[in-house]
């Protein structure tokens, strides 16, 4: 099966994968089925991470009858001759927060090459393969992409291929930033020229019900004008690349990272970068979990003067009017490290219920939107996911991640089962985590169709191998965000379980 139906997730795993190899990313050796490749037979003893993917496709039994022989094509039965395929990496930004090393922020090129690889077989010399993605506002999206190694890679293939790879920048604004960093308002881009639709879900989205505190949805460093006109009671709206909406196979390359507004962000997640303006995106809700907010858990007059000053600091056009207000917005938030009661702000904590809609919405509209973004009872297009885990990202992700070494590769086709994995290879207890948790409610255009229990893992590491992905076991002990420490992780409950049973 290769749908949403799908059980299946490959976890592929080289423990001396610890870095990414050099441009052009090419394979360790020529295997029997890229002889059918024009790649000038160029190959990289120190490349572990093609085989990586190799392992994973293998991994979900994809043309499992001729695998090691000239024939196999792993992607023949997703990828048709003439078909739109779209690969979608995660390329939030150029630059880590803290100032260290970003290649725990950013899906690396390796990973995609190998993929890009075997999407060519499957095309056998027609149809078209464009990369895109939306990064954060802030990103210099030239600089992310060489980052990746993405523009290396796109050069070589041009030079052997006679074309480049497409890199398509999807959004449509830009922030325009300080020498110091500080956003001062946003450029209007020409974003991506295939055009964007604007597709509304209705009573359909995952807001409904909540709908009625429209006026508390925020997205940071955003006017919330602008998102209430997309988002109010009985209305919620995405606007979505064209691009990915004609395609007729989507392959998701997230990168695997902790998130401090969903605990984990891994295929779900990324899709956040199919939508060219942010500020159509809902992250949290203003104020505190008792008044319906969900950026605080208690009620905090500072911080509640904090979000006031924010709010009129991204309504402004004026840059010293921004600076000002922001001198003043910092001032009280100052004040309020002095009187809070939690240390939870702008949504970033494990009571944040507002941002695994947004990614749900978004990942109905990728499953089940045809080409006009009208949404359909059934799926419109195939999404396969190969999550790049070789150096991974914990603690303050996403954009402050801590590098992780885990020479993973994790493949699948429903995403929920793909996260819910991850998580217990993280060690986190996905029932814990709302963007994987919540999947399971009854919604128009499910994202997953089977119980958690069925979950079919397969790995090269006996560890993993068919295991259950709420079960305690051998994991590779992520540290959490701030926000989501000591209740998500997998060993903490099997500790107090264990305790239990002995009392």
């Amino acid at each position: 099966m290769i749908g949403l139906e799908s059980t299946r997730v490959a976890i592929a795993r080289d423990t001396g994968a610890t870095g990414y190899p050099a441009a052009p990313f090419s394979p360790p050796e020529i295997y029997p089925e890229l002889t059918r490749l024009e790649r000038g037979g160029h190959t990289d003893g120190a490349n572990r991470v093609y085989p990586l993917v190799r392992q994973a496709l293998r991994g979900l039994g994809l043309d499992a009858e001729h695998f090691g022989t000239a024939a196999w094509n792993p992607l023949a039965d997703v990828i048709r001759p003439g078909h739109k395929v779209l690969l979608k990496p995660n390329l939030v930004r150029h630059f880590h927060g803290f100032g260290w090393d970003p290649a725990p922020l950013v899906t690396h090129a390796a990973v995609v090459r190998a993929v890009f690889d075997y999407v060519e077989l499957a095309l056998a010399g027609s149809g078209s393969i464009t990369i895109a993605d939306a990064p954060l506002q802030t990103a210099d999206f030239a600089a992310v992409t060489e980052l990746a190694g993405l523009r290396a890679l796109s050069a070589w293939y041009e030079s052997i291929c006679g074309r480049p790879i497409p890199l398509v920048d999807l959004r449509l604004t830009q922030a325009v930033t300080t020498g110091g960093g500080y956003i001062t308002g946003h450029a209007v881009r020409g974003g991506d020229n295939a055009g964007y639709v604007a597709v509304g879900l209705g009573s359909d989205s995952c807001f409904t019900g909540i709908d009625g505190n429209y006026a508390g949805f925020r997205v940071t460093n955003y006017d919330p004008a602008e998102m209430q006109q997309h988002h109010h009671r009985g209305h919620h709206e995405y606007l979505v690349s064209r691009r990915m909406l004609e395609s007729d196979v989507v392959i998701n390359l997230p990168k695997l990272k902790t998130h401090r507004k969903v605990g984990v962000t891994a295929a779900l997640k990324n899709m956040i970068g199919i939508n060219g303006h942010k500020d159509w995106l809902p992250h949290h809700r203003r104020g505190p979990a008792a008044q319906g907010g969900d950026e605080y858990l208690h009620a905090n007059r500072w911080k509640a003067i904090v979000g006031k000053l924010l709010d009129v600091e991204e309504s402004q056009t004026d840059a010293l009017a921004k600076q000002t207000i922001r001198f003043l917005r910092r001032a009280a938030g100052g004040v309020s490290l002095l009187t809070r009661r939690d240390p939870f702000i702008e949504g970033s904590w494990w009571g944040n219920d507002t941002l695994w809609r947004t990614v749900f919405d978004l990942n109905r509209i990728l499953h089940y939107a045809d080409a006009d973004g009208t949404m359909q009872s059934e799926p419109q297009r195939r999404v396969l996911t190969l999550i790049d885990a070789v150096i991974a990202g914990e603690g303050e992700g996403p954009l402050e991640a801590s590098a992780k070494i885990c020479g993973m590769v994790i493949a699948g086709f429903n995403p929920v089962a793909v996260d819910a994995t991850a998580a217990r290879v993280m060690g986190f207890d996905g029932r814990r985590i709302p963007i994987i948790a919540r999947a399971t409610e009854k919604m128009p255009f499910p994202l997953l169709r089977f119980p958690f229990g069925a979950i079919d893992v397969r790995s090269n590491q006996a560890s993993w191998d068919r295991m259950n992905v709420f079960t305690p076991g051998e994991d590779l002990d992520f540290e959490p965000a701030a926000g989501w420490r000591d209740v998500i992780e997998l060993r903490h409950f099997a500790d107090a379980n264990a305790d239990a049973r002995r009392s």
